[in-house]
């Protein structure tokens, strides 16, 4: 299902006294995060905070907010998750998050057939493991990587896994 907003990553610490925060970006492209862009501190896009600037440390964002202006405002943001809105990105219409496949079905490539619900997304450094719960109610993890993902869609993951991981 597609989410109208999206986790985009989280306020480690403040950053200096002028109100600016640390913030660590759960993505592959920091590009999206510019100045006039606002970010939501929750999940429905409510309580949004405008960016003001943008630096970039090392992997981290060095981010100030209109409506942050000082160093106790923005220790009050420390270890929350803030949200963006997909139609804030710009990205073509069938592009696909693995927040959108959370409680959709991982499907046989060639049959069709449901091998179960994926629960669960983790990147465990080499690559994303999937956790499928399959019709009978074992869990198991799948490696989401190119050579058994053949297609994926809002509607979910048309997959050709190892053989032998779902018998």
């Amino acid at each position: 299902m597609k989410q109208l907003f999206l986790e985009a990553g989280r306020i480690l610490t403040t950053h200096g006294l002028t109100g600016e925060v640390k913030f660590e970006y759960w993505g592959d492209d920091d590009r999206h995060f510019k100045p006039e862009l606002s970010l939501y501190r929750t999940p429905d896009g409510k309580e949004p905070l405008k960016i003001l600037s943008v630096r970039t440390q090392g992997r981290f964002l060095l981010l100030r907010f209109s409506s942050v202006t000082d160093v106790d405002a923005a220790a009050l943001l420390r270890g929350k998750t803030l949200y963006l809105a997909r139609e804030d990105l710009h990205l073509p219409e069938d592009t696909v998050f693995w927040a959108d496949l959370i409680g959709e079905q991982a499907y046989d490539a060639d049959t069709q057939k449901s091998y179960g619900t994926i629960r669960e997304i983790k990147n465990q450094g080499a690559g994303d493991l999937w956790e499928i719960e399959t019709p009978d109610g074992r869990r198991v993890w799948f490696p989401a990587v190119s050579v058994f993902v053949k297609k994926l869609s809002t509607s979910g993951a048309w997959i050709s896994p190892p053989e032998g991981l779902f018998s």
